[in-house]
């Protein structure tokens, strides 16, 4: 692998320093993202709860420390979304010297489209997916047995249904980058467009209650965002052979004759 700074071939020990140092630079800007949301992690906590819990069901906390617990969870959350662009260039930067003259072009769209996809995709689990579910889910009780959520309980699964719905979303970069590097290509990924939205609903079913509504809410986004991915790799390798035809087309000029 090649340095970031001067393009030389880096031994392997300097890869390992220089994957030492992004990692240092990751958690160092998640923890100062951490002491800014720690500030206001009461008030998204107060924000959070109603907004969650349908029909104003109580959410209490059963120990001593869950409160703390509680409040620590939602501003690590936050700090991450905070520094997450800084991450995601930080990360970008470290694959650069790996990557083609021309691949290298698309880092800083990488970096903002990598952000973007993952604040939409947890937008849309904290804001759409999640009141949804939790509706069917309390819905499964009786007249003698009401809910009472422990806030840790809630925390964790609302975290986990948002942060699922960012990775998730993420899906068109992904399919991007493995056009780019070859592990893909557009005519296998619209061949078996059938198959991959068998597996996108089966996903959806087992990450949500498995129940119509929400496995549909969840599903059909991704199914949108999967022929999103298969346009964006025909647009990747239709423009990856026109640079490589310049890249022919200027080598056999400077060839002498």
């Amino acid at each position: 692998m090649k340095s970031p700074a001067d393009g030389k071939e880096m031994p392997f020990l300097d890869h390992l320093e220089e994957l030492r140092r992004v990692l240092i630079d990751c958690l160092i800007a998640l923890a100062v993202g951490f002491g800014l949301a720690w500030i206001f992690s009461d008030r998204v906590l107060d924000l959070l709860i109603p907004r969650t819990m349908p029909g104003g069901a109580p959410v209490v906390f059963l120990g001593p420390a869950d409160a703390f617990a509680a409040r620590f969870k939602v501003a690590l959350s936050m700090g991450l979304l905070i520094v997450l662009p800084f991450i995601f260039w930080r990360l970008w930067r470290f694959v650069v010297p790996g990557l083609l003259r021309e691949e290298r072009a698309f880092v800083l769209p990488a970096v903002v489209f990598s952000s973007l996809l993952f604040y939409c995709g947890g937008a849309f689990g904290l804001l759409v997916l999640v009141p949804v579910v939790m509706r069917i889910l309390l819905g499964f009780g009786t007249e003698h047995m009401t809910p009472a959520i422990a806030v840790g309980h809630l925390l964790g699964f609302v975290l986990k249904l948002s942060l699922t719905c960012g990775l998730v979303f993420e899906l068109p970069l992904v399919t991007t980058i493995l056009t780019l590097v070859g592990v893909v290509s557009p005519e296998g990924l619209w061949a078996h467009w059938r198959h991959a939205v068998l597996v996108i609903f089966i996903v959806a079913a087992l990450v949500t209650p498995g129940d119509g509504p929400s496995q549909l809410i969840l599903g059909v986004p991704i199914t949108i965002l999967y022929f999103a991915s298969v346009a964006l790799s025909f647009g990747v390798r239709r423009r990856g052979r026109r640079a490589a035809a310049r890249r022919d087309i200027g080598h056999i000029e400077e060839t002498p004759s």
